[in-house]
């Protein structure tokens, strides 16, 4: 196994590949890079070989589905699943050529004997299916079910009504109608015709049902008396120039109210929730500005250090050199026009020395402002420096300026990784379309 992996690093990791990493990195950095490397291809190739598994096993599923031939036998689609395409190629056997044609086999087809069989079953099975939730064919006031397939029957329903006013063509009913042709309450019979077809067979089979007006709630009943008794009111007071409201319906006494739809409240909780959603959309933007200015202000860290190491080492004071690194930014940004945070604030702090703040009190504000640890150090180092005059702080600013530079180094090496899985997700989704892509007509092909 050990021999095998060699041999696929090999494969995986050209000549070519080790020399840009010995080009990017030191020699303890490339061998790890290589490793990640061909870490990362080993996956894919284990990732590409499981779907190819898959995808081999479900076409091997798909040609034996769509293999159509069997001991000279091409087996015909059940009874509710339709015509199926097939193709085959036909061979010669004198010189061995080879056409292929594609035509439909049929469904199944039942004989005369199991279609009479199955439409006696349906109809004994249609009175209950149609009645749907009512109890009886002598009282229906609820509406029916008019089915034109039912699952088992390889049947066509038709439904044809005696009087289409009071049941409708998809079972329901006419309760408006239903009341004002059955005044009595005696119901009204209404015939029901169902045709049952299936290819060349033909049958009709009826019913008869007593219809009635449905029930009612009470609340169902009452409001109809509001719109009755309101309508009356409305047309009664047509004359006059405001409509009078009745004080009682039905023998109870009412009064009425304007309808208030909570425009106001529904307003106020939406201005409430505009106002916490600007207000986080806000806070994150400024995050993200803070965000900004604190990577930009650690990656000026290494330049900053680089020139008070220079310029102490040349033995100059550290105010001078303060001085110095803002006269310097100020002439960069005059020609430039670019801001650096951290010169920036280098800068607050000149000018409050200017204005006669003490040296400590300026450099300790600066710490304070920046708000990073690295330079809460570096603020350290230099009032060490101011204090107690100590000759080895230029060469503690030169360590820091290596360290500096290499947690730079990191920082812009972790944001490319940070990157790169960004990336990550849509190619995902690309691969998962692909998939979708393929698989979709394999498992398309085996329904049919």
């Amino acid at each position: 196994m050990n021999g095998f992996s060699q041999k696929l690093a090999k494969i995986i990791v050209t000549d070519e590949i080790v020399a840009y990493f010995s080009k990017l990195y030191n020699a303890r950095e490339s061998k790890e890079k290589l490793k990640e490397y061909y870490l990362t291809e080993l996956r894919l190739l284990i990732v590409i070989l499981i779907l190819g598994v898959i995808l081999t096993i479900v076409f091997s599923i798909s040609d034996k589905k769509t293999t159509e031939i069997q001991n000279g036998l091409i087996e015909r689609n059940s009874y509710g699943m339709g015509k199926r395409p097939v193709t085959l190629d036909v061979y010669r056997e004198a010189d061995g050529n080879v056409q292929s044609v594609t035509f439909d086999v049929d469904e199944v087809k039942y004989d005369e004997k199991t279609v009479k069989i199955l439409a006696n079953n349906l109809k004994k099975e249609l009175d209950k299916r149609i009645l749907a939730e009512n109890v009886s064919k002598d009282h229906v006031s609820k509406p029916l079910s008019f089915e034109n397939k039912i699952a088992d029957y390889p049947f066509y329903l038709k439904y044809e009504t005696s009087n289409p006013l009071i049941i409708f063509n998809d079972g329901k009913l006419d309760s408006k109608k239903i009341e004002e042709t059955d005044s009595l309450g005696e119901g009204i019979l209404v015939r029901i015709l169902v045709t049952i077809t299936y290819e060349e067979y033909k049958e009709e089979y009826e019913l008869f049902v007593n219809v009635f007006s449905p029930q009612k709630s009470f609340e169902e009943k009452y409001i109809e008396a509001i719109e009755r008794e309101l309508g009356a009111y409305n047309e009664k007071t047509r004359m006059t120039e405001y409509m009078t409201l009745p004080e009682s319906i039905s023998g109870i006494k009412v009064s009425f109210k304007n309808k208030n739809p909570h425009n106001a409240i529904i307003v106020g909780m939406l201005s409430i929730t505009a106002l916490f959603g600007i207000h986080y959309a806000r806070k994150n933007e400024i995050k993200k500005f803070v965000d900004i200015r604190n990577q930009q202000m650690i990656s000026d860290y290494p330049k900053v250090l680089n020139k008070f190491a220079l310029y102490f080492n040349a033995g100059m004071p550290i105010k001078a050199i303060w001085i110095k690194i803002c006269e310097e930014y100020m002439a960069s940004k005059a020609s430039d026009g670019e801001t650096r945070y951290v010169f920036e604030e280098l800068l607050i702090s000149y000018n409050k020395m200017k204005e006669g703040v003490p040296e400590l009190e300026a450099y300790e504000d600066f710490s304070k402002r920046c708000g990073l640890p690295v330079y809460r150090s570096f603020v350290n180092q230099i009032e060490q420096a101011v204090i107690k005059g100590k000759r080895d702080v230029g060469e503690m600013f030169s360590k820091e300026v290596i360290e500096a530079f290499n947690v730079r180094k990191m920082n812009a090496r972790k944001l490319s990784e940070e990157a790169s899985t960004k990336l990550l997700v849509p190619m995902f989704m690309m691969l998962l379309v692909v998939i979708v892509m393929i698989i979709f007509p394999a498992f398309y092909s085996m329904k049919l």
